[in-house]
């Protein structure tokens, strides 16, 4: 019964999409509504037994996470690919002093959930003449998040639409292929070690013990591997099963809390991904650098109004460093190298393209080989710690497997 309703929801979408194609309905469509309000309850009717069913099992509760992750992440990728599409149109709009009404990219599909909201919110308040860095800080769920630094810059250098044309046109393609690959794989790890957690707290409560007690009345001595396993199992047992048990569903709620505050776009682990990432974070200030000195705009104004908006606390940080060496006679490439946002050769590079000006050119070079360093990075980083984990996780179930294979062989042996 329940393949069919969801089979019958399914149609139903299909259907409202085919009749009212990419702009979507118009507001207040009472037809609309009641027939996607019934769509979604037939998917939900029809989908609830079978999570149910699934939830009785282990390997159910694994593809549960799964699908659960894989719907977490279309979702954050979705809105990211709208946010990039708004920056660019806005760019474009602004540029050429077009009407700034919505879009076809905020009314059809998109016209719905936090970023088209906020889109519709930054497009009235450039309609009402707010400049767009005010517009832009008002309404920051709109654009890619250092869309607001941007606007920032544009304020001081002028024109202002010029960092977010900068920005729109800056190619993250390796960047977001990273992001998939590395959550693939944790997504694969999680499954697996979530999987291989449940069986091992089991077979160390349950089975072990009960496999001690049937080679004890054999009088068998037991190989060390096994006496090993047999030792782990007492001890886990009587110090480690509660706590970690525990472990497991604090990890569970903790997961579900932080996926919960993402999809009402709170990015609670901001703080550690800037540090992560932060060599992206650096490529992006010598693009706001290369717009600036393009306008050829004085670049202590231009730091010092970064280390006011910029919205990386560890960013700003260096940022306010560098303003500070600025401020006290410093050249501005001096107090990039000593932030350690250069290297050695890269300010050398930054010198010569002073003497030759041409610093817009070194400055965007620099920051294409700051993202291709951090892909190359994280790639080897990812191909290196991936079979490392798998080959434990495999050396853990062969250790598992032998000890409780190797009396089986000796117990064959004395009864023959």
């Amino acid at each position: 019964m329940w393949p069919m309703l969801v089979v019958l929801g399914i149609v139903l979408r299909m259907v409202l999409k085919l009749v009212y194609g990419a702009r979507g309905p118009a507001p207040y469509d009472t037809a609309y509504l009641s027939l996607n309000i019934l769509s979604w309850s037939l998917l939900a009717v029809g989908i609830a037994p079978a999570i149910l069913f699934c939830g009785m099992s282990i390997l159910g509760l694994v593809l549960i996470l799964l699908a659960a992750m894989a719907i977490f992440e279309a979702i954050v990728e979705r809105r990211a690919m709208h946010r990039r599409s708004t920056c660019a149109i806005l760019a474009l709009l602004v540029e050429r002093k077009a009407p700034l009404e919505p879009s076809l990219l905020l009314e059809g599909p998109y016209g719905r959930g936090i970023v088209s909201r906020a889109s519709r919110g930054l497009l009235a308040e450039l309609r009402r003449g707010a400049p767009l860095s005010v517009a832009v800080l008002r309404h920051p769920e709109a654009l890619p998040r250092a869309a607001v630094a941007y606007a920032a810059v544009g304020a001081v250098a002028g024109p202002e639409v010029e960092p977010l044309k900068e920005l729109a046109a800056a190619d993250d393609n390796q960047l977001a292929l990273l992001r998939r690959t590395c959550v693939d794989r944790f997504t694969y790890l999680s499954s697996i070690l979530a999987l291989l957690t449940l069986v091992a707290i089991f077979m160390m409560i349950k089975i072990i013990p009960e496999y001690y007690q049937i080679f004890s009345e054999f009088d068998l001595e037991l190989p060390s591997m096994t006496l090993l396993v047999i030792s782990m199992s007492a001890f886990f047992v009587d110090y480690l099963a509660v706590p970690l048990i525990l472990m497991i569903i604090l990890a569970g709620v903790t997961a579900i809390t932080v996926a919960l505050l993402y999809l009402c776009d709170i990015p609670i682990l901001q703080p550690l991904t800037d540090r992560l990432m932060r060599t992206k974070l650096m490529a992006d200030v010598l693009r706001m650098l290369a717009v600036a000195t393009e306008q050829r705009q004085s670049l202590s104004v231009v730091f010092d109004r970064l280390a006011q908006v910029y919205p990386s606390a560890l960013i700003r940080r260096k940022l306010q460093h560098i303003a500070s060496f600025i401020a006290a006679g410093d050249d501005w490439r001096n107090a990039l190298r000593d932030a350690r946002f250069v290297s050695d050769a890269e300010y050398a590079l930054l010198m010569t393209a002073g003497e030759v000006q041409n610093l817009p050119w070194a400055l965007r070079t620099i920051a294409r080989r700051k993202e291709r360093q951090l892909v190359y990075r994280w790639t080897a980083a990812v191909q290196v710690a991936y079979p490392c984990v798998i080959l434990l996780v495999g050396l853990g179930v062969a250790l598992f497997s032998a000890a409780m294979f190797l009396p089986l062989i000796k117990l064959i042996e004395g009864l023959a």
